[in-house]
């Protein structure tokens, strides 16, 4: 298995991990707070002591969470540039499925923000001012409960929006990179061509010829019209060939016609001139929707 792919699955489970946490976190406090509703709004000291304890330590694993969550998930993004010289490329739809996935995060964000700095601390401070063994001031208990009300409203949004973020999720992963201008299948019309470099005999190995490949392919990137490039090999003879996929026949002529196509031969270390033939691509097996 490539590293690329290793680093891709870690990524993925620490993410999935991280959205779980995500839905669970909020889900138990909700499951607390109902156990605890049964006994109604009647302060019992030591019961509501451990559920103060129990609920306010759920936050800092939210927190986590929500780090690990953007942390992985623009990983995900990242891990591609080393491996592949670019940031990847994602559909409209993995776009706007991204877009509205931090929004609900964003959201979770400030719930979780104002639970932890605002609602908790006041409940701390009323709860504070119970005593066990001692009846609780009505007044006191009144405010103490109702401010415990309004945690659970917002506990249960958050719940809300970490579900979304479950369900968006998915799109981000399995959507399809967007396809270029003019290559999205048919035969009328298609100004795409492939230009076919082959016959690369050399002495170099695998090995040798790949990293002088790869040294040479920020000035493949820096050709606008070259949309994509595959380095393939015949394992029955031994050479190579080089797959370009361009816009047009004129890329094409241009190229054959610059300094970079004429040193191939002396880049590779090359027996013969590489033999150059063009191909008119007609249509796709399965085209894709603009």
């Amino acid at each position: 298995m490539e590293l690329e792919n290793v680093i891709y699955i870690v990524l993925l489970a620490v993410h999935n991990l991280a959205l779980v946490m995500c839905v669970a976190g909020p889900f138990y406090m909700g499951r607390i707070v109902a156990a605890r509703g049964k006994h109604g709004k009647k302060l019992f000291y030591r019961l509501d002591s451990v559920v103060e304890d129990v609920i306010t330590s759920q936050p800092m694993l939210c927190w986590l969470a929500i780090i690990v969550l953007f942390a992985t998930g623009f990983g995900f993004t990242a891990v591609h540039i080393p491996f592949h010289g670019q940031l990847e490329q994602v559909s409209t739809l993995a776009m706007v499925a991204f877009g509205v996935k931090h929004v609900f995060v964003i959201g979770i964000v400030g719930i979780l923000f104002y639970g932890t700095f605002i609602i908790n601390p006041k409940l701390k401070e009323l709860f504070a001012k119970f005593k066990e063994g001692e009846p609780a001031d009505p007044e006191t208990e009144k405010k103490f409960f109702a401010l415990r009300g309004v945690r659970k409203k917002w506990c249960d949004r958050c719940l809300v929006l970490g579900v979304l973020v479950l369900l968006v999720s998915p799109i981000l992963r399995f959507s399809e990179p967007p396809e270029p201008a003019g290559a999205s299948g048919g035969t009328e019309g298609s100004t795409e061509a492939v230009l076919l470099v082959t016959n690369l005999k050399t002495s170099l190995s695998t090995d040798e010829l790949m990293k002088i490949a790869r040294e040479r392919q920020p000035e493949f990137r820096a050709i606008p019209e070259l949309r994509q490039k595959y380095y393939a090999r015949n394992p029955k003879d031994g050479t190579y060939a080089g797959i370009y996929i361009w816009d047009s026949k004129e890329a094409i002529e241009k190229f054959q016609q610059s300094e970079l196509a004429g040193t191939i031969k002396s880049a590779y270390k090359l027996e013969e001139r590489p033999r150059f033939e063009v191909l008119d691509l007609i249509e796709r097996l399965r085209p894709r929707a603009d």
